[in-house]
């Protein structure tokens, strides 16, 4: 598969898996806030939790500005249940930096969980490889209140909250919503072992080529050396000597 396929390909997936038309609802909504966190670089980690008030949580966004520059790693988004990380995360969603806009919403997507209505959940934000003059920032409110949530940084709870918003699906997609997620992930994980096969063939060739070539260079040396060789020599004094023969 060429490159541009594969870009197309993974354009596709992209677009369907971002169609609006999936039925997400808007769930909490902290969409106010003039304050910013700073660079996120490591070793900053900043969270922020809430209560989730409907099923199938499917999606985070939390608003970003790149400071017109910022162009390197990803904003890796976790999700844990609870206020207080325990065990693995139950979503992990990064997205290239490069693809961020300055005051627009970064939107994280992960797989639905099923019975998130009434429970607390919580989410940090880092990016591993930014550093200082390169790295991006997310909004915050410092001096609202938010009932049902606390912001933090690196464990430390901090006043007000993040700007950011939840969603979640209706009861009877969220099922629907899982399959989708399933064939698309078949779809790409399909297409990529077709292309690490494609790939595979090609070292082969590579290989059957580069052998091919050393073969050639041996017969080249082979042939030198029989001119070389005194039979050589021999056989092109014949070759001189045998028009004048048939002359005579």
């Amino acid at each position: 598969m060429s490159q541009i396929a594969t870009l197309q390909l993974l354009t596709s997936l992209l677009v369907l898996e971002g169609q609006p038309g999936s039925a997400e609802r808007l769930d909490v909504a902290r969409e106010v806030g003039q304050g910013i966190v700073g660079e996120i670089v490591p070793p900053r980690v900043i969270g922020q939790s809430f209560l989730c008030r409907q099923p199938n949580l499917c999606r985070l966004d939390v608003l970003v500005s790149t400071y017109g520059r910022a162009r390197q790693g990803e904003l890796v988004c976790r999700l844990w249940e609870g206020e207080v990380a325990a065990g693995p995360a139950v979503a992990t969603v990064a997205v290239p930096i490069a693809t961020l806009q300055s005051e627009r919403w970064c939107t994280f997507r992960f797989r639905p969980i099923a019975a998130s209505a009434g429970r607390c959940f919580h989410f940090t934000l880092e990016a591993p490889a930014s550093h200082l003059g390169d790295a991006v920032t997310v909004y915050c409110d410092q001096v609202g209140s938010y009932a049902d949530g606390v912001r933090f940084e690196d464990g430390q709870q901090l006043p007000g909250s993040l700007v950011f918003r939840s969603y979640g699906l209706p009861p009877d997609s969220g099922e629907a919503e899982r399959r989708r997620l399933q064939e698309l992930e078949a779809a790409w994980q399909a297409q990529w072992l077709q292309l690490q096969a494609r790939e595979g063939e090609l070292a082969d060739l590579k290989q059957q080529l580069a052998a091919a070539q050393a073969e050639m260079e041996n017969l080249r040396r082979r042939l030198d050396g029989f001119e070389n060789s005194w039979y050589g020599r021999l056989l092109q004094a014949l070759g001189q000597y045998q028009p004048r023969l048939l002359s005579d």
